[in-house]
């Protein structure tokens, strides 16, 4: 009989915050809400699936806080830096976690300025991508 290996993802959808985001200086002087999503993909199990041990595994709400702390007090002309510095905040909160295999962060301006636009704007930053994503 053969063993199969398991692996995993985690995704955290639409986590709403307001940021301070716009290329012109007067769209920046009130927050606006973006949308962020992340996907943690694990190549095998996380601890936690068996020790049920949050330590063993990666803490979203932590990961949410620690996305508030980075744009707490900060501006951002482009969504492309905001996904960039939250990549880097997941990033450092999954270095210890030899289990993750891929990361990805999304960032969606929900409320673009542009006429006719209905979904937003989403921007991607993603490490250990896949072949048949190049």
């Amino acid at each position: 009989m053969s063993k199969t290996t398991l692996s995993a993802e985690m995704k955290i959808q639409k986590l709403r915050l307001m940021v301070h985001l716009g290329v012109p200086a007067p769209e920046r002087v009130e927050t606006q809400p973006v949308d962020i999503d992340v996907v943690l993909e694990f190549s095998t199990l996380p601890g936690g699936c068996l020790s049920d041990s949050i330590d063993e595994t990666i803490c979203y709400g932590t990961l949410a806080d620690e996305f508030r702390k980075e744009i707490a007090g900060k501006e951002y002309k482009l969504i492309e830096k905001l996904a960039h510095d939250l990549f880097a905040v997941t990033k450092r909160m999954v270095s210890s976690l030899r289990e993750v295999s891929r990361v990805e962060v999304a960032v969606v301006k929900v409320n673009a300025p542009v006429e006719g636009l209905r979904d937003g704007v989403r921007f991607v930053v993603r490490d250990g991508v896949d072949a048949d994503r190049s």
